[in-house]
């Protein structure tokens, strides 16, 4: 093969590789989802809407200071709410409420499927004040 058309076929090789991962980088993790936007109390949700993530990446929600989460999965059909003790509390006095599947959890992987999570959130003040939101990400 001629030195020209090696060239040529290199580089055309070199930015499609550079498309596919500008594509990766722009499409993915938007965390202006239309359920968060305009609700004050919840800063992000983990991961975002339709987003993929490995069977034991963290999933949950930030809120605003003063706020207090409990996180459900809804697997295979069945919800399955995660005890409290068992939600990672590094965070959670920022607002920032998550849970890692793992040995001795109630949830040791999330299966490699579509998978989805109910956040409840509440005023630390005001426990009746209860807000949910729903989203569902994909796990490889």
């Amino acid at each position: 093969m001629p030195k020209k058309q090696r060239l040529i076929i290199s580089t055309m090789f070199a930015l499609g590789i550079g498309v596919i991962i500008i594509g990766f980088m722009a499409g993915g993790g938007d965390d202006t989802d239309i359920t968060v936007d305009g609700v004050e109390e919840i800063e992000a949700i983990i991961p975002g809407r339709e987003d993929s993530i490995f069977q034991r990446d963290r999933v949950g929600i930030d809120l605003k200071e003063g706020y207090v989460a409990a996180l459900t999965f809804e697997i295979n059909g069945q919800d399955v709410e995660i005890p409290s003790d068992q939600l990672d509390d590094t965070l959670q006095n920022l607002g920032v409420y998550t849970f890692k599947p793992g040995d001795g959890k109630i949830i040791t992987q999330f299966p490699a499927t579509a998978t989805c999570v109910r956040a409840t959130y509440w005023p630390v003040v005001d426990r009746n004040d209860v807000g949910q939101i729903r989203w569902c990400f994909e796990v490889l």
